[in-house]
């Protein structure tokens, strides 16, 4: 069907919802790979917390975007705060992102950065913190600086979008002993436009100067 442009306008005015920079959304744990330690009460809002330990190739714990409202359907650049759980160990472990499409060591061309040496895989640092409290993650050296094309890596930012899930994994060559609980991701960059591309079907394409 063709949309004309007073047409997409009229939809806009009807009230399509965009997320903006600055919003902000709580992901409590998806799902778990592998066994672990249920921690009773230990997590975010009385929720439970799990403990991973030791070296495992199967044992992740995973947050999922798109099970949130509102998350934006462009590659948007966000930063990442975990919930310190108010029991069990916290050493340091890395948040990786997991997009659609892309494989570890591989390039996303959805993925709007090109400065990790032929890969924009990216991860996050995370350990300590108050208990009860949020902690930010960071720094990870395949992770964005900024928002530029070309950004350098070793920054606090990861881009993500409303198909991308986050991860937690143990098949590290040292043993990981670390307790999870929800994160919360916080947009920083907008979707310029987005609200219109989708509307006129077109494809979502983000340009970026190099």
């Amino acid at each position: 069907m063709i949309r004309t442009m007073a047409s997409v306008a009229v939809l806009l005015t009807a009230g399509v919802a965009l997320a903006a920079p600055g919003d902000s959304w709580i992901l409590p744990i998806d799902r778990l790979d592998g066994s672990f330690t249920i921690l009773t009460g230990a997590g975010y809002g009385g929720s439970n917390a799990v403990q991973g330990t030791g070296i495992d190739g199967v044992r992740r714990v995973w947050w999922a975007m798109g099970n949130q409202p509102g998350m934006p359907a462009t590659k948007e650049l966000f930063t990442v705060e975990f919930f310190v759980p108010l029991q069990g160990p916290l050493n340091w472990q890395p948040i990786e992102t997991a997009n659609v499409g892309e494989a570890e060591g591989a390039m996303n061309a959805v993925i709007p950065w090109a400065g990790q040496w032929g890969t924009n895989h990216m991860w996050l640092g995370s350990e300590n913190g108050t208990r009860g409290t949020w902690k930010s993650t960071g720094p990870g050296p395949q992770a964005p600086v900024d928002a530029t094309y070309t950004a350098a890596g070793n920054g606090i930012y990861v881009w993500l979008d409303k198909d991308a899930s986050l991860y937690a994994k143990w098949n590290f060559g040292w043993d990981i002993d670390r307790a999870w609980s929800a994160l919360r991701v916080t947009q920083i960059t907008p979707e310029p436009a987005s609200a219109l591309l989708l509307l006129l079907g077109a494809p979502l394409l983000r340009r970026r100067s190099h």
